[in-house]
């Protein structure tokens, strides 16, 4: 079962595997972070650049 909570993560609910489940969310939120900084990074650079 896949449950909406109101801050728009979506977990997957199961008792069965917490574990997977946490490991599951510490991984997405992870790799969201990472790739909103390489982001960050590459709109920076190319603003930098159209400025030079």
């Amino acid at each position: 079962m896949v449950r909406v909570n109101p801050k728009g993560a979506w977990q997957i609910v199961h008792s069965t595997t917490p574990k997977i489940e946490l490991a599951f969310l510490v991984l997405a939120a992870t790799i969201h972070l990472f790739v909103t900084d390489i982001l960050r990074v590459d709109v920076a650079a190319m603003i930098e650049l159209l400025y030079l």
